[in-house]
């Protein structure tokens, strides 16, 4: 791998603003990069990207990679390289998440096409609006795709570590209805859905329950003026957990509290629950753990499954049917001001799914 074109490649792309719902400009510099290596390139009505590296021999299984083009918000990229680590200046993300991810994946292509080795289809899956719901995993048509292993490139860490189990997650939103009433002159005739609002959250479980499970009130609103009673109070929050009977008991807890707050001051709730994604848990002896695991050792490294808090488009293919393992790409804090990557870790993700292609 050449480690000189990986600092040039990726930061030639920190440098292309791609936030969720505005990566049409990264979108099309990579459709360019993976069109002028040989591959078949389409996009889809969302946005995704999904591109095909055609076999060069017979009786090699197609592997699919994906990661995701949009970064949180942030305004234009400062870096600076520090020995062997790229590193925001702290006033912004770096992007790292994922732009790490796609340059070791176009300099893997680029090493497939100069060394001539032969391999199996190669299938590259780039993805929209990751950070704002997976939104772009969830609307793309896996009929495309012929691979049953996807890797999805999107966690941090040195490389070796594969999520192995990400959580199932609940959407909450609850809507308070009170009464409105002078609050100098006559409050007594008003219902306060803030009060209602307030008496929700202070009676619901939230923050780590258990090892697997985690709740959260993340968005409040409500109220007109200091000295009107609120007649309308709403809050917004989730709860995940890796095991769906405890997703189903913290969920219930949460309704539970916000229905008898509600009662309690004579106020009215109305609560909307979605499921916001499916979770999933795979065995330490599927076959997609064994490649990776056989390809890391290729590279001298060695695997470590952990279990995720948090979501990833694997979350959406898995569901889907479609065995999905999340490889760790050697960034560190991302979504933070502190945000960096190792460029030896993007030289060894770039051999790691060299040697995945190569062992499927």
């Amino acid at each position: 791998m050449n480690r000189e074109r990986i600092i040039e490649e990726f930061v030639k792309q920190i440098n292309i603003p791609s936030v969720s719902g505005n990566e049409e400009e990264f979108s099309q510099y990579l459709e360019t990069r993976l069109k002028d290596l040989g591959l078949s390139v389409e996009k889809d009505s969302f946005g995704n990207i999904f591109a095909i590296l055609p076999g060069n021999t017979t009786g090699k299984k197609p592997v699919l990679f994906c990661a995701h083009m949009d970064t949180v918000p942030t305004d234009p990229v400062k870096y600076y390289i520090d020995g062997d680590k790229i590193k925001a200046n702290g006033s912004q993300i770096l992007g790292a998440d994922d732009k790490a991810a796609t340059t070791a994946l176009l300099e893997m292509l680029h090493s497939l096409k100069e060394e001539g080795v032969s391999h199996g289809d190669v299938e590259v899956l780039l993805t929209v609006q990751e950070e704002i719901g997976l939104i772009g995993a969830k609307n793309f048509d896996l009929g495309k795709a012929r691979s049953q292993f996807f890797f999805v490139l999107d966690y941090s860490g040195p490389i070796g570590l594969a999520v192995y189990s990400a959580p199932f997650a609940n959407e909450f939103h609850f809507r308070f209805f009170g009464k409105a009433a002078h609050a100098g002159s006559e409050p007594e005739k008003g219902i306060s859905a803030i009060q209602a609002l307030a008496m929700a959250i202070s009676n619901m479980p939230l923050g780590r329950i258990d090892s697997e499970t985690t709740a959260n009130i993340g968005i409040i609103s409500g109220g007109r003026a200091t000295n009107i009673v609120a007649d309308f109070a709403e809050m917004k929050g989730e709860a995940r957990s890796r095991n769906p009977q405890k997703l189903e008991k913290q969920t219930q807890l949460m309704l539970q509290a916000a229905e008898e707050a509600a009662i309690s001051v004579g106020a009215r709730v109305e609560i909307d629950c979605r499921r916001e994604y499916e979770g999933y848990t795979l065995k330490e002896d599927d076959d997609i753990i064994l490649i990776l695991k056989e390809a890391l050792s290729s590279i001298g490294s060695s695997l470590k499954l952990v279990a995720a808090g948090g979501a990833s488009d694997a979350n959406v293919f898995n569901f889907k049917g479609r065995k999905s393992l999340v490889l760790s790409c050697g960034y560190e804090y991302p979504h933070t001001r502190e945000e960096e990557v190792s460029i030896s870790q993007m030289v060894d993700l770039s051999r790691l799914l060299k040697e995945i292609v190569l062992k499927a």
